[in-house]
């Protein structure tokens, strides 16, 4: 036999580009902790964060600022939710996609630790 091993390689490696199943899998009970390294900055009522290390610039938009402004090393991803749903009076399935979603997005841009 000759040429068996590089499927499996090339299988395992596709499935590493698309983390689909992730936006499931942070739990409820995950609690989210801004990066100590990042630096926030104020622009026109936008939250700018720079990062210091990456050297790079992330302007958040309403909805990841007031994420952000949570993530305090106590709040939970499911307390956040809450407070996200009530503060944007949307439903409460809505509002855990949304958080689990930015808390992602921030978790790969190394903003924040999960």
């Amino acid at each position: 036999g000759h040429g068996h091993g590089h499927g499996v390689m090339k299988a395992s490696h596709a499935a590493m580009m698309t983390p689909r199943t992730q936006l499931e899998d942070l739990p409820m009970e995950s609690i989210p902790k801004k990066n100590r390294r990042i630096m926030e900055r104020d622009v026109d009522e936008e939250i700018v964060l720079f990062d210091s290390h990456t050297n790079k610039l992330h302007s958040l938009n309403l909805t990841a600022a007031f994420i952000w402004e949570h993530c305090d090393g106590v709040n939970t991803k499911e307390t956040l939710s809450e407070v996200f749903s009530q503060s944007f009076e949307i439903p409460a399935a809505q509002a855990k996609r949304d958080v689990t979603k930015v808390l992602l997005t921030m978790h790969q841009e190394a903003l924040i630790e999960l």
